[in-house]
């Protein structure tokens, strides 16, 4: 056409079905074509817009003069530049379409003949056949290469690759369809706040951890929560000067182009696909978008699918921690160990960078933080959460969880623990209470040192590990009384091994009897018992009536003093009576009572002392005195006799003699001489008595001492009468130690007895 009429430029424009703007596909003459290939007139613009809009061929012989004309001021400065100010402008119509438009320019009043008006509309119907061709074929060679793109990603979705592994396949077949220099897929988290990596394509290793670390904020990105929004992709060409991008965000590598696709399921968005072009600029046709669309249809497809799969994984992961950290608490009587378990199983879960765990300490009640898990969770060892400080601190105040997505720019957090780790400061935390009862007993923490905010699954999750918690807590507290409390038992089980083999000692030593009966059935009867009443066995005694051991004419009067004391009146606690041995021997016991309580019942508890000795010494000890008595009268007595005695003797026997004594009188005489021999004879026996003995007298008659018998020793021969005085006072001093040895022997059985209520009162205390 250039040749054909003569000009100095010719270019060929494609007309957008949908939008009405020409784009310029080739141009000859003109100067740079770069300049002008690919640049956009709008719908109406210039000489060929004004020919498509009328459906003719419109000529302008100055165009930047021409009101008709609408010029944009690029090509109101390419024509200044070129001077071309004459152009034709002439539609391409193919079946009644326009498709595009032709145009020549040459200088300013230029004028076209009628047979280059012609020549140029008739070829301007085979240009636009032409141009139909080449329009059909590129849409058929992009709709081919959008088909066998999408053909990819299908396939890599049917494929039995892991999801991961699937989504780096699609970035890179999409990277490579669009030729982008990385692209990435990104899933939204449960709060639909993050966009979370999951696969990508050619991300350069300087950036892969960061990217991997950094999930992108939806709310510091305009353009995201545009896509979010409309479900549709959105692009920028100028990213540094885009204001709809957060350019501290990465800010130390930004791209020049990105596009951004949301992949939508069900009308509910999953995730996005990105496209990053480092240095180049680049725009998008519709066809571009649309495929884009196609693709990112089936990413969220695979994404929901990922998505139900990793919920899958977490939740089977997560029922599985549970069921472990249970079985931990159950089985394990270690605190540190299952508290430093949950914090590793809250971090895991939680998928945080940082758990903590906060117990309240005994001694100055006050939390501490105790256990840790994660990198650089070592600073926050043995620190202090005050109520009302920090994220702690409010749960502290509140008694609720509590959580921000912004550490260090949340009003309702005091920045006082951002100290603590200035280097590694927390951005994200939830903290929720430890409680037993009513009471806060600790905190559990987990942190993000980037921008991932915390959900209401993640809060649940860490209030069911706080359960776990608050039960290994208790567990540990009961088990720690439990110890103490079986110190307790065995040391008083120690004690009261003592305490018995004292007890057993002095009771199965003692020289008392000692038993125990209830309803007056012996329960118990030590070896005393045994011995004092002559049985076999203790064995023998138990289970029997208590009064077998008493004399029968003292039955009435023991138990009368039972049932009194059992119906807590007075009654005598210490007395003496009567016994009787098991082959019917009497003996005279001491017995000391009182009412203990035996198997949790009232029962009556007896300490026996054979007092018959002492009985007997008693009875001696009293003979020994009244013979003394009776033996210091007797020689007063014979001393008081002897003396008129021997006077009246004297005198009978000076009667005897006289020689004039009548005769009638002697036999008087011989006779009082022969009273007055026997007086002498009853005087000398008074004073050597050794014993007493009464006359057996009639019955009846006063009792009277015989004396013959009362001062002879036994074996002595009838009518002997030895020198007794040394016999006599041996006997007494024999009674005198009997009397004290007894006295002695009772002093110790009282302080057994004192010994062995002792050692009762502690067996009764232990029972």
């Amino acid at each position: 056409m250039l040749r054909l009429c003569h000009s100095r430029a010719a270019a060929l424009y494609e007309r957008d079905r949908g939008t009405g703007a020409l784009r310029c596909l080739a141009v000859a003459g003109g100067g740079d074509a770069r300049r002008w290939i690919g640049k956009v007139l709008a719908a109406g613009e210039g000489v060929v817009g004004r020919a498509v809009i009328e459906g003719r061929t419109v000529w302008s012989p100055d165009f930047l003069a021409d009101p008709r004309i609408v010029v944009p001021d690029w090509l109101r400065e390419r024509a200044k530049a070129t001077g071309h100010r004459a152009v034709v402008g002439v539609p391409l119509v193919v079946r009644g379409e326009t498709v595009g438009a032709l145009s020549l320019g040459d200088v300013a009043r230029r004028r076209m003949t009628e047979t280059e008006v012609r020549l140029l509309s008739a070829f301007a119907d085979q240009a636009a056949l032409a141009l139909d061709n080449a329009r059909m074929f590129a849409e058929t060679t992009a709709r081919l290469r959008e088909t066998e793109t999408l053909l990819e990603v299908a396939r890599a979705f049917s494929s039995p690759l892991p999801v991961q592994e699937a989504m780096r396949h699609v970035t890179a077949a999409v990277a490579r369809r669009f030729g982008a220099d990385m692209a990435g897929a990104y899933f939204l988290d449960a709060t639909k706040e993050l966009l979370v990596p999951l696969a990508g394509y050619h991300v350069p290793t300087d950036l892969l951890s960061t990217l991997l670390q950094t999930p992108f904020p939806i709310s510091r990105f305009k353009i995201l929560r545009e896509a979010l929004d409309t479900r549709k992709p959105v692009w920028t060409s100028a990213y540094e000067s885009d204001q709809r991008f957060d350019q501290e965000f990465l800010a130390d590598r930004r791209p020049r182009s990105l596009l951004f696709a949301p992949t939508p399921v069900r009308g509910e968005v999953v995730g996005g696909l990105f496209l990053v072009w480092w240095a180049s600029e680049r725009s998008f046709t519709p066809a571009e978008l649309r495929l884009m669309e196609g693709v990112a249809s089936q990413v969220g497809l695979a994404l929901e699918n990922a998505d139900l799969d990793r919920q899958t994984q977490d939740k089977l992961r997560e029922t599985e921690l549970f069921a472990e950290l249970a079985k931990t608490v159950n089985a394990a009587l270690d605190l540190d160990t299952v508290l430093q378990r949950v914090a590793e199983a809250a971090r895991e879960l939680c998928g945080s960078d940082r758990a903590m765990i906060a117990i309240r300490d005994a001694a100055s009640d006050a939390m501490i933080v105790r256990y840790r898990a994660g990198p650089r969770a070592d600073a926050y060892r043995n620190r202090r959460v005050e109520p009302g400080q920090g994220v702690g601190g409010q749960v502290l105040l509140t008694g609720r969880p509590f959580r921000t997505g912004n550490y260090a720019e949340d009003p309702r957090v005091t920045k006082e623990y951002l100290q603590w780790a200035p280097e590694d400061a927390t951005v994200a935390a939830v903290a929720v209470p430890i409680r037993i009862g009513d009471r806060i007993e600790g905190l559990l923490y987990a942190q993000n040192r980037s921008p991932r905010p915390f959900g209401d699954h993640h809060e649940a999750i860490l209030v069911r590990l706080a359960d776990h918690a608050a039960i290994a807590i208790a567990n540990a507290r009961l088990f720690a009384r439990e110890q103490t409390a079986r110190a307790d038992a065995e040391a008083a089980l120690r004690a009261l091994r003592v305490s018995e083999e004292r007890y057993r000692a002095v009771v199965d030593g003692s020289i008392q009897g000692m038993y125990i009966h209830h309803d007056r059935i012996i329960r118990f009867a030590n070896e005393a018992m045994v011995r004092i009443f002559r049985y076999e066995t203790a064995a023998e005694l138990v289970g029997q009536d208590y009064l077998i051991f008493l004399a029968p004419e003292e039955h009435a009067r023991i138990e009368g003093y039972r049932a009194a004391r059992l119906r807590g009146e007075p009654a005598p606690t210490r007395y003496e009576t009567r016994g009787r041995r098991k082959d019917g021997a009497p003996i005279w016991i001491e017995i000391l009572v009182s009412v203990v309580s035996w198997e949790g019942r009232p029962a009556v508890l007896g300490t026996f002392l054979d007092i018959t000795e002492r009985k007997r010494a008693e009875a001696t000890e009293r003979e020994a005195l009244a013979l003394r008595s009776v033996t210091q009268l007797a020689n007063a007595a014979a001393h008081e006799i002897n003396n008129p005695l021997s006077i009246i003797v004297g005198h009978l026997e000076m009667l005897s003699r006289d020689p004039n004594l009548h005769g009638g009188a002697r036999p008087r005489l011989e006779k009082a001489l022969g009273a007055a021999d026997r007086v002498r004879g009853i005087v000398a026996g008074m004073a050597h008595i050794t014993r007493l003995r009464s006359a057996n007298d009639p019955p009846g008659l006063p009792v009277r001492l015989d004396l013959a018998e009362s001062a002879r020793e036994p074996g002595d021969d009838a009518g002997e009468v030895p020198d007794r005085e040394a016999r006599l006072v041996a006997v007494i001093d024999r009674l005198r130690e009997q009397v004290a040895e007894l006295e002695r022997r009772q002093a110790e059985a009282r302080q057994a007895e004192g010994a062995w209520r002792e050692n009762y009162a502690l067996l009764e205390k232990a029972q």
